[in-house]
C-alpha cells in the first residue's frame, strides 16, 4: 500500500488494432538526490553569504584601523611605488593621496639617503629578510621640501598583488624638542649647582649638609674650625662626634624636631 514516485511515458503501437504501451520508471532515488542537492545548494549559499559578510566586516575593521591609525602608514609595492596611504600620512607629509599614490616611496626620503633606502627596501623583499625592521632618529621629507625627525618601521606584507612593504612613520619632533629642553635644563641645573657650590665653598661661615647624622658636605670654613685642612676628611663622619658629650642630647632633640618639620639643621 506504499507509494513511490514514478516517471511515466506512453507510446502508441498500431499492432493488434492499436495498443498504448505505458512505461513506468521508479524515480524515488532521483527525487531524493535532487532534494539533497537542493538542500546542499541552500546551505552553500548560506555559508557563502556568512563568509562574505565576515570578510566585509574584516575589511571594514582593517580599513578603520588603517585610516585612523595614530601614525602615518605608507604601503608600497615591489617596485617601490606607493599604493596606499592613510589620513595621517596625508596630513604629515602634506600630499593628498591622489598626488602621492603611484609615486616612488623614496620621494618621502631625503635625497642623500634615497639610495640606502632602496637597498633596505629590496633587502626586506627577499625571503631571508622577510621580517619587520625598525629604525630611529631618521629624517623624512614633506611635500614643501622641509624635513622632520621620525622613527620608521618597515614590515613585509604578502598579498594577491605580490609582495608589499608597509612603512609606519612616527613624527618625533615633539619628543626631540622635549629631549633638547631636558638637556638644556640639565645643563642649567649643573651650572646653577656649580655656582652654588662655589659660593658655599668660599663662604666665611661654616656650612654642612648631612644625611641623617652623617656629613655629606662641609665647606672649607667649617673644616678649618675643626682643624682639618681638607673638607673631604669630614665626609661620612657622625655629627655627634663633633659635639661635646653634655650637648649631644640637645642636638639629638633638635635633629628630631627638624625632621618632624621637614627641615635639616
Amino acid at each position: 500500500g506504499s507509494l513511490f514516485d514514478v516517471e511515466v511515458s506512453v507510446q502508441f503501437s498500431c499492432q493488434r488494432g492499436g495498443l498504448f504501451i505505458v512505461f513506468l520508471c521508479d524515480i524515488t532515488a532521483q527525487k531524493r538526490t535532487a532534494a539533497e542537492l537542493h538542500d546542499l545548494n541552500r546551505n552553500l549559499e548560506r555559508v557563502v553569504t556568512e563568509r562574505t559578510g565576515e570578510l566585509r566586516q574584516s575589511e571594514r575593521r582593517f580599513h578603520d584601523l588603517f585610516e585612523f591609525a595614530v601614525d602615518a602608514v605608507v604601503i608600497s609595492n615591489s617596485e617601490g611605488l606607493i599604493t596606499l596611504v592613510n589620513r595621517r600620512a596625508e596630513a604629515l607629509f602634506g600630499y593628498a593621496r591622489e598626488e602621492i599614490i603611484g609615486q616612488p616611496v623614496e620621494k618621502l626620503v631625503p635625497e642623500p639617503v634615497r639610495g640606502e633606502h632602496v637597498r633596505l627596501r629590496e633587502r626586506l623583499m627577499t625571503s631571508d629578510a622577510a621580517r619587520a625592521m625598525g629604525r630611529s632618529n631618521l629624517r623624512a621629507r614633506k611635500k614643501d621640501g622641509t624635513f622632520f625627525p621620525a622613527d620608521i618601521s618597515l614590515a613585509p606584507i604578502a598579498s594577491s598583488e605580490g609582495p608589499l612593504v608597509a612603512a609606519v612613520v612616527c613624527d618625533i619632533t615633539e619628543r626631540k624638542q622635549l629631549e633638547e629642553m631636558r638637556a638644556r635644563a640639565s645643563e642649567a641645573l649643573l651650572r646653577a649647582h656649580a655656582d652654588f657650590r662655589r659660593v658655599i665653598d668660599k663662604a666665611p661661615n661654616g656650612i654642612t649638609i648631612r644625611r641623617g647624622r652623617a656629613l655629606i658636605y662641609a665647606n672649607a670654613a667649617f673644616a678649618s674650625w675643626l682643624g682639618y685642612s681638607d673638607p673631604a676628611q669630614l665626609i661620612g663622619l657622625d655629627v655627634l662626634d663633633m659635639v661635646y658629650s653634655e650637648d649631644r642630647e640637645a642636638v639629638i632633640r633638635r635633629f628630631a624636631d627638624g625632621e618632624q618639620r621637614g627641615t635639616s639643621e
